[in-house]
């Protein structure tokens, strides 16, 4: 790196000129060679790379009230619900775990267990959990994901007291592996609690 001298006559310099490239480093002017970046593709940076954008897909995937969600939860950090979903699940989904598909909300409790069983019926699955804040306006907000799809499909919002404890969803393909996750809604607060998830094959 070769640093700089102006005259009267030249007093800045910015920019490049083929492959020299003219700048400031802590107030002091340098000129360097042009370096192309390295884009290697490595196992790993591809790794990474997939997961981001399936993450991406998902969070287009999401509802309203998920958006709302995360981006409650993000405010207090001068971030996104965007950037904080991204945050907590670009490398769960690396991993292929399940992941946290809505986020921490002080004002409603989640529950404290949940699991996802294989249905009797075709293309069902049996839900259980335990605890989350029960009362006639808090309801079990049920998403899934297909295996090898990028996109969360909501089963139901509205319909099932989280006080149940149960459920059984339908309209899943049958012997096909998902992704099923529970968080609590509030229809009053109109919010989500944190979610829980499992993994299941459809009846």
């Amino acid at each position: 790196m070769a640093r700089i001298s102006f005259s009267p006559l030249i007093v800045e310099a910015s920019g490049k000129v083929k492959d020299t490239v003219f700048s400031r480093w802590k107030g002091r002017a340098y000129i360097r060679s042009r370096v192309t970046p390295a884009n290697p593709q490595s196992a790993s940076q591809t790794a990474v790379r997939e997961s981001l954008a399936r993450c991406v897909s998902l969070w287009q995937s999401m509802t309203a009230d998920m958006y709302t969600n995360w981006n409650t939860y993000a405010s207090p950090y001068s971030i996104s619900g965007y950037n904080a979903f991204m945050r907590q699940n670009r490398a769960d989904e690396q991993a292929g775990s399940v992941l946290q598909v809505t986020a921490q909300d002080s004002l409603l409790s989640g529950v404290d267990t949940f699991a996802a069983a294989t249905g009797s019926g075709a293309g069902e699955a049996d839900l259980t959990w335990t605890g989350g804040t029960v009362g006639a306006d808090k309801f079990a907000y049920v998403l899934a994901r297909k295996d090898g799809e990028d996109s969360l499909t909501l089963i139901e919002s509205t319909t099932t007291l989280i006080s149940a404890g149960s459920r059984t969803i339908s309209g899943l393909d049958t012997g096909d592996d998902y992704q099923i996750y529970l968080a609590v809604f509030d229809d009053t607060l109109n919010t989500l609690s944190i979610s829980k998830g499992d993994t299941v094959t459809a009846g």
